[in-house]
């Protein structure tokens, strides 16, 4: 049985809530510090994973899907220039997770009007959810992944093509599924992936999957998804992950690929795939790095999400990345899991107690 608590915020409660705003310059990140306003969602509780859809921003807990509505501001259009956060939350909704009522939620991912929930700590559940009527989501079916055999299996990842969904499946390598009838997912076909843990993080750009698992990158053309095309491998470099590595990734539209593992990153120019090189390696900045948890692309912004930090480089010029933003470590944004970036200058940052909303300009 699904329950729901709605809150009202009201304008003295917003306004408390975006009080004590400010920034601060860490190591590395020189005067470009333009993060500067940011609100704690502390009603309820800490947020393993988060998604953008139009105006409604879902959280996956321990405990079920939260469903946050807000109206954007327009901030001031140089970086130079501090923006003042004015976000109206206006009511928020708790959720049950459809369909299964004892697992975390530890991934989401949109496509269209519907909502995918990889569930649990050995990530063998998929829930489809229809969020056509987003403060109302509806399970639509669910994807069970064959509990026994190696603990190498699971659903490490998700990604969109269309209404093909490419799921990477650890040692079982890259999943296909028809989901132009999200209640009835069909299997298209299994591609073998090499590597110790096989697909673990994956990147779906067109018609190509980017899949890393394993300390090795494999470029596919899923163009045909049952007849899936090999374009290249690249491993053994210090720029991509070893031995059972799988370090989060991202990919431009230029032919560039980001990666972080461990204590450095790299960029590797893809624009051959059968060719793949390492043309930026160790391009960090500042000290007390950690393992990477999540990583993305908005416009000239790369992001790079770790345990209490959220870095923010321009890479404008993909060869040569620029150190730009730094948020964290602070008390109030500890244990970073998720984070979302807009064009029009919100970041979202799901973490252990809650999730942050940072604003800043937008560089023209």
């Amino acid at each position: 049985m699904r329950s729901s608590l709605m809150i009202r915020l009201s304008l003295p409660v917003l306004t408390a809530l975006l009080a004590g705003c400010g920034s601060s310059a860490g190591p590395g990140v020189g005067t470009n510090l333009f993060f500067t306003a940011k609100t704690q969602t502390t009603p309820f509780g800490g947020s393993n994973t988060i998604a953008l859809s139009g105006n409604y921003l879902f959280a996956g807990t321990d405990f079920g899907l939260r469903v946050f509505e807000f109206v954007r501001s327009n901030f001031a259009s140089s970086p130079q220039v501090p923006a003042v956060l004015n976000v109206v939350v206006p009511e928020f909704h708790t959720l049950v997770n459809p369909g299964n009522t004892s697992e975390p939620i530890v991934s989401l991912k949109v496509n269209g009007t519907v909502l995918y929930e990889i569930i649990g700590v050995d990530r063998k559940l998929l829930s489809v959810v229809d969020i056509s009527t987003p403060t109302d989501p509806k399970l639509l079916t669910q994807l069970k992944i064959d509990a026994t055999g190696t603990a190498f299996r699971g659903i490490g990842d998700i990604a969109f093509s269309g209404d093909v969904a490419a799921l990477a499946l650890r040692t079982d390598g890259l999943g296909l599924y028809d989901v132009s009838n999200p209640s009835d997912l069909k299997l298209l076909h299994t591609e073998p992936i090499a590597g110790v843990d096989g697909a673990k993080q994956l990147v779906v750009v067109g018609k190509t999957a980017y899949v890393m698992g394993g300390g090795q990158l494999t470029i596919l053309d899923i163009t045909t998804p049952t007849a899936v095309n090999t374009l290249g491998a690249f491993s053994g470099d210090i720029g991509i992950g070893s031995g059972g590595s799988a370090p989060p990734i991202a990919v431009d539209s230029r032919g560039y690929l980001y990666n972080a593992l461990g204590d450095y990153e790299s960029v590797v120019d893809i624009r051959n795939p059968a060719a793949m090189k390492a043309v930026k390696v160790d391009f960090k900045t500042g000290t007390g790095w950690s393992q990477a948890i999540a990583m993305g692309l908005t416009g000239q912004w790369l992001y790079v999400a770790q345990l209490d930090t959220l870095r923010g480089y321009d890479v404008s010029d993909p060869v040569h990345p620029v150190a730009q933003i730094l948020i964290g470590p602070t008390a109030d944004l500890t244990l970073i899991n998720d984070f979302v970036a807009t064009d029009d200058g919100y970041l979202f940052i799901s973490n252990e107690k809650g999730i942050s909303l940072y604003g800043y300009p937008p560089k023209k």
